[in-house]
Formats: C-alpha cells, structure tokens, sequence
C-alpha cells in the first residue's frame, strides 16, 4: 500500500515520466526513529534481548533494522525475528558481538525493485531478471551507492529472479557501498552471482558514476564508453558484444520502484522512478 508521498513521487515528473530533482529522494522516504533504549542482555552476533519496556508480541518489530555498538562503530542490521520475550534476531550477523548499551529501532524497511528495458547489443538482448533490493537506509539519488547502499555498516537483503514469486535465493549482507550483484553473496548458479549479462552494477568506484562500459548503435556497431564521473547508469558484467573482452554493456530504460517491506506475502503496490 503506497502512502500519499509515494502517490506524489510516482506522478509527479518530468520528459519520460522520470522524478523531477525535488521529489526524486522521496522515492525510498526517511527512515523514523521507532524506538530506543538500552539492551537488556546480548546472546550472541545476532541475537539480543530487548528491555521490558518494549511490546512482548511475537515479530512486532519484524522488518525493522536495529542499531548498536560493536567494537566502537555503530552498525545497522535488518530484524528477521522478535519474539514474546522481547529476543530480536538479525540479518546478517553484527561483525563481532555487540556492546550491552544503547539501542535504536528504525523503519519500517524499503524493498526496491530495479530492472531495465534492455542492454543494446547486435541482438538488442532483453534482461530476464529483476534485482529486488531491501533496506532502511534513506535513499539519496546522487550519493555514492544512492543511500541504501551507502556505507558498509548496515545490513541489507536481496534477491535476483525473474520475478518476485520466483525469488529462490534471498541473501542477506553487509552492504558492500553500492550496487553490484557479485558482491551480494548470490550463489554462482543464482542470477547475479556471475560476472555476466544477469549482473546489475553501478557507482563501483569512490563516488557515484558510470562505469566503463560498451554499447551497440545501428550503423555505428560497438562503441567502448570510459566511465564517468557524476553521472550514474547501470551496466551488467561481461556480456554479449562484451563477453570476450570482460567488459559489461549499458543497461538501457532502469527503473527503480519501492514499497514498503510488511510482511512475506504482502501485495503491496509499488511506486517508481524512471
């Protein structure tokens, strides 16, 4: 269910029905504080228990992300589980076991949808697979890794399918700073877990970019394009015209879509950007 934000976001826009600048970082919406205080007890990297004062129902901050010291930083994870006796568990692990101290519940988690028209090639080669990307980070359209993915110190899920009823593989990571499928976990076998046109890859230097990539134009045939430098496109890994020179093509129309992540087996609309 969109909110009325969303419903501002996905009809307010510009030549080709892509976000106007003012309403583009809308799309994922801030993320609010829920809740705070300090940790009862710490059972493990990824268990803790939550303090009385919080609800003791079954999975009621399920989908939120919970954060908390670990060796002097503080680091974000995704709540997979909450049980009546106030235990949250998460995904992925912390990186070590965390301080018994102050805790921060955000949310609810995003879960974005990315997927693009084609990649050009002699062929014009349509993708197959959808990236479907969940976080509470705030998106930021001209940050390094667009927000959700922006740092290495949270924790989000993904999975990449042909659609959303065919999500075998979730993997649940330490964000790697920016979007690309080969850094999420995907098992080899999974889309997204080779270097190859089922690869969804962008911003992968220090600042947000278009990475060195080829493309294929009528009458021109294939083109090499150097990355680029404050100005974001997406590319898959080697593929096509590209496969024998380990080089990804441009993937052509992406469009990002975003709901809010409330249960397994919600049907929930999305709001996009183009």
């Amino acid at each position: 269910m969109t909110t009325a934000a969303f419903g501002t976001v996905a009809t307010t826009g510009v030549d080709l029905g892509k976000l106007s600048d003012s309403n583009i970082n809308l799309l994922g919406r801030a993320s609010a504080t829920k809740s705070s205080g300090t940790l009862q007890g710490v059972t493990s990297t990824s268990s803790l228990t939550l303090p009385a004062a919080e609800p003791p129902y079954v999975n009621f901050w399920y989908g939120y992300t919970i954060s908390v010291e670990v060796s002097g930083q503080t680091e974000t994870r995704i709540i997979s589980a909450y049980s009546s006796g106030r235990v949250v568990t998460v995904v992925p692990a912390f990186s070590s076991t965390p301080t018994v101290g102050s805790y921060t519940i955000k949310g609810t988690l995003m879960e974005y949808r990315v997927s693009a028209l084609s990649f050009p090639t002699e062929g014009d080669d349509e993708p197959s697979n959808v990236l479907f990307i969940r976080t509470a980070q705030d998106y930021d359209d001209s940050s390094f890794g667009q927000g959700i993915l922006t740092g290495t110190t949270h924790g989000i899920s993904a999975c990449e399918a042909a659609s959303y009823s065919s999500c075998s593989e979730w993997v649940s990571v330490q964000s790697p700073g920016y979007i690309d499928t080969n850094l999420f976990g995907f098992s080899a076998s999974n889309p997204g877990g080779s270097d190859n046109c089922d690869r969804y890859l962008t911003d992968s230097q220090t600042s947000s970019n278009c990475p060195s990539h080829l493309i294929f134009e009528e009458g021109t045939g294939v083109t090499a394009v150097a990355s680029v430098t404050g100005s974001r496109c997406f590319i898959t890994g080697a593929c096509g015209e590209g496969a024998n020179v380990n080089v990804g093509l441009l993937q052509a129309s992406v469009e990002i879509y975003v709901r809010e992540f409330l249960s397994a087996d919600m049907d929930y609309t999305y709001a996009n950007s183009v």
